[in-house]
């Protein structure tokens, strides 16, 4: 059978509202339609409003014309006969202009400047050829020009087009878009020209001259009439500089020639040498192809495989040589204790400290010398377990572990102690934790804050175990934090039974300070 097409409508007998539809089949599609909205399933949401409304008996079917030769231009005379497209007369509403569609397309269609791929991937291609080698900011500078030469017109475009200053403005409710790829591009390049190392070669040598005033007057202590540092591993010079007493000990060809032993370790020595590039001048690039190729944690462990190689290597030479090792160049024999000071009571009985060799974890002072010295105490005592000077790392190493230190000031102990420079030490902190200090308060810390927490924490750790194992201390329970402490770390407060309040000074300050 020919299929028929037509156009019908649905009239709603209530209101008189009208709903024309244009069909190919004019027989079966009034009752497609019919089922549709029985169900609950017709697109045209006001029709199908209306039909729930007054069900199916209140609508007349009403079949207008057949056999059309233009089905969409017969609809659209019919829907304006009926004016079924205005809201009150009909459900055609598919086919109404909204007042702000055509400001709407007026936009889409207004012209925009275009670049060529994205965003993100103009900027990523700038930043990469950005070279992070060049210390100095004049070089920075240069390079940076030649780099945005070739993306100059796009970018200027991009920071004074609409889309980007509207991000800018922000008003209470609004999303913050630190994030968004464009802006975090454009802090990165801004942040390769304002924060170079150095502004110049002459800056480069006076901080490294400043660094290396600050490192010999905190190891001398503006102390110029001592002759040996802590510890008897340095001497002071007439110049004011500290300097080995004892000479490194050296491997030789001559000693790969005498010893079997040593030529073995040489030989593994040689190889992992090869195998890391050690001699190439370029040492940056070559650690981040080695990353590249072995992966970052096979890279450490050859570096730790060299540098233990090396170590055992010079206490092989010692014990088969019989390497003679003179700790202090003197007549006579000097026998270092850690138990008690060095000195002598004069004609008067007046006692005079020539040397602090007892070591006090109250002292402030005791903390920071062993801080200061940790890695050259470490290689000495590392393969001598019974030491004095190792146990006293050990609790030392023990009580960092144990203080409350913040994660910043717990790296600028460690990159210290490793010898790193101050300016390292800030770019380090700027990276990971987005903070600024300048190398003077990084020196503060160091020298002040830090020894004080070591010190606070052996002193509560020492009372924590005094009052445990020697004498009965009475305790009490923080409501703030939950810590049981001892009741001289409580105020005092009359009111409550025991005399004591039920927060810790400790909570009790920070509650204050917050409250200011």
């Amino acid at each position: 059978m020919r299929k028929i097409n037509g156009i019908f409508a649905l009239v709603n007998k209530i209101d008189n509202k009208v709903y024309v539809r244009s069909t190919t089949n004019i027989e079966t599609s009034y009752d497609h339609l019919v089922k549709q909205l029985n169900n609950n399933k017709c697109k045209n949401i006001r029709l199908q409003k209306a039909w729930n409304k007054y069900g199916q008996d209140n609508f007349d079917y009403i079949v207008l014309e057949t056999d059309c030769s233009d089905l969409s231009a017969r609809k659209k005379y019919w829907i304006q006969e009926f004016k079924s497209n205005e809201l009150e007369y009909g459900y055609n509403l598919e086919s109404v202009k909204r007042p702000w569609e055509e400001e709407r397309n007026n936009y889409l269609n207004k012209p925009r400047w275009n670049v060529y791929g994205s965003i993100g991937r103009n900027l990523k291609q700038i930043i990469d050829n950005l070279d992070y080698d060049l210390e100095y900011a004049d070089d920075r500078n240069k390079l940076l020009k030649e780099v945005l030469k070739p993306h100059e017109d796009w970018l200027v475009k991009y920071i004074s087009s609409p889309s980007y200053i509207l991000k800018q403005r922000k008003n209470q409710n609004s999303f913050l878009n630190e994030n968004e790829i464009s802006i975090k591009g454009l802090e990165y390049i801004a942040d390769y020209l304002v924060f170079p190392k150095f502004k110049n070669e002459e800056e480069k040598i006076k901080k490294v001259e400043n660094d290396y005033k600050v490192h010999t007057k905190s190891r001398i202590k503006k102390d110029k009439k001592r002759e040996i540092s802590f510890g008897c591993l340095y001497d002071l010079n007439k110049n004011g500089s500290n300097r080995y007493l004892v000479k490194e000990i050296e491997i030789i060809d001559i000693d790969l020639e005498k010893h079997k032993e040593l030529k073995e370790i040489q030989t593994v020595i040689d190889y992992i040498n090869n195998i890391l590039k050690v001699k190439e001048k370029n040492k940056k690039e070559v650690k981040k192809e080695l990353i590249r190729l072995y992966g970052a944690s096979k890279v450490r462990k050859y570096e730790k495989l060299l540098r233990e190689l090396k170590r055992e290597q010079k206490i092989i030479k010692e014990k088969l040589s019989g390497y003679i090792n003179f700790k202090r160049v003197s007549s006579g024999s000097t026998k270092f204790t850690f138990e008690e000071d060095t000195g002598y009571f004069d004609d008067r009985g007046n006692y005079i400290l020539v040397s602090e060799n007892k070591i006090d974890f109250k002292s402030e002072n005791h903390i920071l010398q062993l801080l200061y010295f940790y890695s050259e105490l470490k290689q000495s005592c590392w393969d001598k377990p019974d030491s004095e000077m190792y146990l006293i790392l050990s609790e030392l190493e023990r009580l960092i572990e144990i203080s409350n230190m913040d994660q910043y000031i717990y790296d600028i102990l460690t990159m210290r102690v490793n010898g790193y420079f101050g300016y390292e030490i800030r770019e380090h902190l700027e990276r990971k934790y987005k903070i600024f200090i300048d190398e003077n308060k990084i020196y503060n810390i160091f020298i002040d804050k830090i020894p004080k927490i070591i010190v606070n924490t052996y002193t509560k750790d020492r009372e924590d175990w005094i009052y445990t194992f020697k004498v009965k201390g009475v305790y009490k329970k923080c409501s703030k934090c939950g810590e049981t402490k001892l009741t001289k770390y409580f105020g005092k407060d009359k009111r409550n039974k025991d005399g004591f309040k039920s927060v810790c000074k400790e909570c009790d300050n920070y509650t204050k300070i917050l409250r200011n």
